[in-house]
């Protein structure tokens, strides 16, 4: 899904942008459908997070279990192929003067192909997980640009705390359910000519 803050609105094609105010083009159809949908999704999420933190040991049961109790936004972690971020940075039109926001960063793959590919002047990540974080962190060392990239250890649902005012382009690739919550956070606190785009989980 690919969108500006200022219309709050949906591509309609994969690849175009539509930034009429008044449109929401929902994924399934429907705004009914989209929900039943998100609600079968925040159940395998809350299964998933059950049995990540069961092989992910300690760490795991401290920090995923609490948010999935608590009805905060988490996904298990799940990587995106690397043409699938060139593709959504793509559609964003991302250069030089671009600041990138990255909600649920994880590891700083989408942070990396932005400053590494499209030369963005900064990129931020918003994570919830430490151990993920120091892992962007060591990534973005070792590829050279950790005086151009940061990351936060904020919940996504955080926008304004996370400072995505700041954000020319914004990224996510959540559950759809963390996707609805999301959205209507993001077009309030961005400016009008941020690009929000997801990618479907």
């Amino acid at each position: 899904v690919g969108g500006d803050c200022g219309g709050g609105g949906s591509s309609e094609e994969e690849g175009t942008m539509d930034a009429a105010p008044s449109r929401k083009i929902w994924p399934w159809g429907n705004a009914r459908d989209w929900r039943q949908s998100c609600l079968k999704d925040r159940k395998d999420s809350t299964a998933i997070a059950k049995i990540q933190a069961l092989f992910r040991g300690r760490h795991a049961r401290k920090t995923h279990l609490p948010m999935v109790k608590s009805g905060r936004a988490w996904g298990p972690p799940v990587w995106m192929k690397p043409e699938a971020i060139t593709a959504m940075l793509r559609l964003a039109q991302a250069g030089p003067e671009d600041v990138l926001f990255d909600m649920g960063s994880g590891e700083g793959h989408v942070l990396i192909i932005g400053l590494r590919e499209f030369g963005v002047k900064k990129a931020i990540g918003i994570e919830i997980d430490e151990l993920r974080i120091r892992t962007a962190e060591r990534r973005l060392r070792n590829s050279g640009f950790n005086n151009r990239a940061i990351c936060r250890r904020k919940d996504i649902l955080d926008v304004k705390g996370a400072g995505v005012a700041e954000a020319t382009i914004v990224t996510a690739f959540v559950s759809p359910d963390a996707h609805q919550r999301l959205l209507p956070k993001l077009v309030a606190e961005c400016n009008a000519n941020t690009k929000i785009v997801f990618y479907a989980f």
